[in-house]
């Protein structure tokens, strides 16, 4: 009874088998998980995996020894509900249970932990493309106990699992292949029959699919956390794949018609007046939980790309503003399944729903109602604040940079600007928001040395002089730094002509990026000859491009002259370089004012202290006089972070 109470406690089994079944329960896994066991009791080896001794360890072992070969590149993913997008890094099978205290801490923190169960080709990979081959199969029973798991791959006449493991809301089951599959597409094949023959998840079947990782607390229900954990493990159960292949049903048997209607031609559409009509069609579309989101978001798909003959760029956004709702949201790479799947399988003809060309209404007058305006799908979404990761920041902007709005941060000439903008795309990318990073002043190269210089805390001049030159210790923390900072969603620019600049925002926004940052004003390349007319001209272009892409911009600018000079003096937003409509056109204008020595035991000597000044907040409050925000600098690595988390830690 050792191994039950490691692995799967009497109490909450009891709950989770009701009437009878414990006894059951317990009778299948004392029978048939003797290797997991044994693995349990003596903390034997695996074979090409090293010896653990902490249980959460043993559950990584375990688990990569099942799945994967110890030299494959896995990729371990972090979510959080506070965080759209995930964490990811890339490591070694054999070295995943050397993770085992960090995961664990972030897990206390509130992260969901996952992992790639495909084995990537590149440290970096989260793409299909990116998938090197298939070891297993694998399916997810949702809301399912283990014995009706094994009842289900029982009756599909399917050989034991290699490994079973209990994700805390469900099953997951994987079979180890003798030969690994090399092809995404008849991997995927297979992994849609199977999902057929189990009735499990018809969704997890894409190559670059993560699944819930061993040994650490599921937290899909913060307020009732549960322990995902290995029931079963044998690495020696090694199928061939003909095993498995032969016993699934046709995954397209039951669907024919359907799929011969994929390559209907569709009928011509009056394409604006159907996107009108869709759109007040999908506002009305109620939220769902989880267990009804993937057929629902078929169902929608299908009714948009097919009834009202949209393309998938044109219904894209209308199904994601419906998912935003969902408890929780699909990922997206569930969403683009469900809508290609939906325009494959929908059975109405193309455009049933949608006014034809030959029914083109007469151009209406370039105005909306208010009745109009308040039914598009996005009008009860309000404007997404992306966070800063900054919380004082965020506090005082409201919770911080929103769609559609651009915001201004100036400042003096070594003021420390370039230093906060980078902190902010380094934080807000670790928040999860993708960065869109124009580098003005600085070629890439220079730009992503400070990146660096600022994660791993190491003087810049360190990456200036050349990391081959640098010290032992410098060089370790910036391998560690780097592990970290290649796997942020952050992409830098250089292009300084402002055409550019708008088209390179206008595919960062379909890309799905979050926030845009531009450093700074001065540099951005225009036809003005006259400051302000240059000031002007960049302002309302970038106004214009945060309201056209549903982004935040912010831009970094000089103050005039005379601010710059006079220090002591606190800066104003009227101090803008140039002023006028760079003053009138954001949202809010954050000027670094000064940086003052620190006083106090906890602060150390290389720190000093940034004073920010909120000279224009649209939305929220402005700073006192002789009260600005303050946030902790390290003026060698150019680190910047907030002054509560620095009191924190000493």
């Amino acid at each position: 009874m050792q191994f039950l109470r490691e692995t799967v406690p009497v109490e909450r089994a009891r709950r989770r088998f009701p009437h009878g079944a414990l006894l059951r329960y317990l009778r299948l896994v004392l029978g048939t998980c003797g290797a997991w066991r044994q693995g349990c009791g003596t903390r034997r080896t695996f074979q090409g995996f090293p010896e653990v001794t902490t249980t959460c360890a043993h559950q990584l072992v375990g688990f990569a020894s099942c799945v994967f070969d110890g030299a494959d590149i896995v990729e371990v993913r972090r979510l959080h509900e506070m965080r759209r997008g995930g964490i990811s890094t890339w490591h070694r099978a054999d070295e995943l249970h050397t993770l085992a205290d960090a995961l664990a801490s972030d897990n206390a923190r509130g992260e969901q932990l996952y992992i790639g169960a495909n084995p990537r080709n590149r440290h970096g990979g989260t793409k299909a493309a990116d998938v090197a081959l298939a070891r297993c199969v694998f399916a997810d029973f949702d809301g399912v106990s283990v014995e009706e798991a094994h009842d289900r791959i029982e009756a599909a006449r399917l050989p034991a699992p290699t490994l079973i493991l209990f994700s805390g809301h469900g099953v997951h089951a994987y079979w180890r292949l003798a030969e690994p599959i090399t092809d995404p597409a008849f991997w995927t094949h297979v992994q849609r029959r199977l999902a057929i023959a189990l009735d499990s998840d018809p969704a997890v079947k894409d190559a670059p699919r993560i699944m819930r990782l061993p040994g650490f607390l599921n937290l899909k229900d913060p307020s009732r956390p549960v322990q995902a954990e290995i029931i079963e493990a044998d690495p020696s159960r090694v199928c061939e794949l003909a095993d498995i292949f032969d016993h699934l049903p046709e995954a397209e048997e039951a669907r024919p018609q359907r799929a011969a209607q994929a390559d209907a031609t569709p009928r011509s559409v009056n394409t604006l007046a159907a996107m009108a009509k869709a759109a007040n069609y999908a506002a009305k579309w109620e939220p769902v939980a989880q267990g009804g989101r993937n057929p629902a978001a078929l169902r929608h798909a299908a009714q948009l790309t097919r009834d009202f003959a949209l393309t998938d760029d044109e219904a894209l956004p209308l199904l994601r503003a419906w998912n935003s709702q969902n408890s929780p949201p699909l990922d997206e790479g569930e969403l683009l399944e469900c809508l290609h799947n939906g325009r494959k399988y929908g059975q109405r003809e193309y455009g049933s729903k949608a006014p034809p060309t030959d029914s083109l209404p007469a151009q209406g007058p370039p105005w909306w109602s208010l009745d109009e305006v308040v039914k598009m799908p996005e009008y009860r979404h309000g404007l997404e604040a992306v966070s800063s990761g900054f919380h004082r920041i965020n506090a005082i902007l409201g919770g911080g940079f929103r769609r559609q709005m651009t915001y201004v941060l100036g400042g003096r000439t070594g003021g420390a600007k370039s230093a906060l903008v980078a902190n902010i795309a380094r934080r807000a990318a670790l928040d999860g928001a993708p960065v869109l990073y124009f580098k003005l002043e600085e070629s890439i190269r220079e730009a992503v040395y400070r990146l660096h210089a600022i994660t791993a805390q190491v003087d810049l001049r360190v990456l200036l002089d050349g990391i081959a030159n640098a010290s032992a210790d410098d060089r370790a923390k910036l391998l560690d730094a780097w592990q970290l900072l290649r796997a942020l969603p952050i992409m830098v620019s250089d292009r300084r002509a402002i055409g550019s600049i708008m088209r390179i925002i206008g595919e960062w926004s379909k890309a799905g990026g979050k926030l845009v940052l531009l450093d700074q004003l001065s540099q951005v390349e225009t036809d003005a000859e006259v400051g302000f007319q240059h000031a002007t001209l960049v302002s309302g272009a970038l106004r214009r491009a945060a309201c056209d892409f549903n982004l935040p911009i912010v831009i970094v600018s000089q103050v005039n002259r005379p601010a710059a000079a006079n220090k002591s003096k606190e800066l104003s937003a009227h101090d803008l370089r140039d002023s006028g409509m760079l003053e009138n056109d954001p949202a809010a204008v954050l000027l670094i004012d000064k940086a003052r020595d620190p006083t106090g035991p906890q602060y150390g000597p290389a720190m000093k202290l940034l004073q920010l000044v909120v000279g224009k907040n649209r939305y929220g409050p402005l700073t006192k006089p002789g009260d600005p925000i303050e946030l902790a600098w390290w003026p060698e690595s150019g680190r910047v972070e907030d002054v509560a988390l620095v009191e924190a830690v000493a």
